[in-house]
């Protein structure tokens, strides 16, 4: 029997056109790119026809050892886990995927000082950096995006782990065609409720206080949002209910040419890792999740997809992701 995501993914190879040995252009794409591992300024995937913004959005797992001090999965594996290793393979995608916009989450100072080098060069800035640590950052391409305000806010404890847990504000203009957009990156409390009693509602309340603050800047700037971010619930928990309710749509299911469902969540951690995933591929799956608020119509988005490429597997316990947007 076939899944929802079975017959949009057969839906969708079938519209790509094909090449002389029957794959599809994307299909080649990313075969090169899998085996590349690390791509290096080569712009493998142009945005959908019409799109003027591409998003990245990715959890990077916070695993900050040295390599004396390596899990012994990974060390018996003969892999790498450090950040000096998957900061290359972060890089690499960012350079593959050249978004306007990359969005991050478990980003601590021991990442930020090996990954940030390799992309500022590539034209990357980080809006901003509190004074301790920003585990939620925004970056953007400063030859193409203009930033007007940023701001960020850890979330309150108990339900913040470390200060890991946190938003960051970004109110961007393109300097081409000057449309304005808001972008919101966020980590949500993760443990169960039946670990830690409030933690549901703890989330609830951490993703209404984002909502309020979406809000204030809409009221000011008039123009669409974005909330993204590695949430810890599904779009059948109370605090997904109630941004849906507010008006929030998921990108995949507003995307008209391509929304993926797969999970995005894998095996990645001191264990080692493996493509087993931990979800369901029905959209109900996600704890990654990216939302769009625009009652305006100001907004579509072409494609939302999750990178599965073999070589991010030993990179993170979620996949990366990106929308194809066009801001009208």
């Amino acid at each position: 029997m076939k899944t929802a995501a079975n017959i949009l993914a057969i839906l969708t190879l079938a519209l790509l056109p094909l090449s002389g040995n029957g794959q599809s252009r994307i299909e080649r794409f990313r075969a090169d790119y899998d085996s590349l591992g690390n791509p290096s300024g080569k712009y493998l995937f142009p945005k959908e026809k019409g799109a003027n913004l591409r998003i990245l959005d990715m959890n990077v797992w916070e695993w900050d050892g040295t390599r004396a001090k390596l899990p012994q999965a990974w060390t018996e594996a003969g892999e790498d886990c450090t950040n000096e290793v998957r900061s290359k393979g972060f890089a690499g995608i960012v350079k593959a995927y050249l978004p306007e916009i990359v969005c991050l989450q478990e980003y601590s100072p021991e990442m930020h000082a090996e990954l940030y080098p390799k992309i500022a060069g590539s034209g990357y800035e980080i809006t901003f950096v509190p004074d301790s640590a920003n585990f939620t950052p925004i970056f953007y391409n400063k030859s193409r995006i203009r930033l007007l305000e940023t701001a960020y806010f850890p979330h309150k404890k108990p339900y913040n782990n470390g200060n890991t847990k946190s938003f960051t504000t970004a109110v961007f203009q393109l300097k081409k065609g000057g449309r304005k957009f808001i972008v919101i990156n966020t980590h949500l409390w993760w443990k169960n409720e039946k670990v830690m009693a409030g933690s549901d509602n703890a989330r609830t309340v951490q993703l209404q206080n984002i909502m309020n603050e979406a809000a204030r800047l809409r009221a000011i700037h008039g123009c669409p949002v974005f909330i993204m971010g590695d949430f810890n619930c599904n779009l059948r928990s109370e605090a997904l209910k109630n941004a849906l309710a507010a008006g929030y749509v998921p990108a995949w299911e507003a995307a008209t040419v391509h929304g993926d469902l797969r999970c995005g969540h894998h095996k990645c951690d001191k264990g080692g890792f493996s493509r087993r995933q931990n979800k369901t591929d029905d959209g109900y799956g996600c704890i990654d999740h990216f939302l769009i608020y625009d009652p305006d119509g100001n907004t579509e988005v072409k494609t939302f997809m999750r990178d599965y490429a073999w070589f991010t597997v030993k990179l993170t316990d979620h996949y990366p992701n990106y929308a194809d947007i066009v801001l009208k």
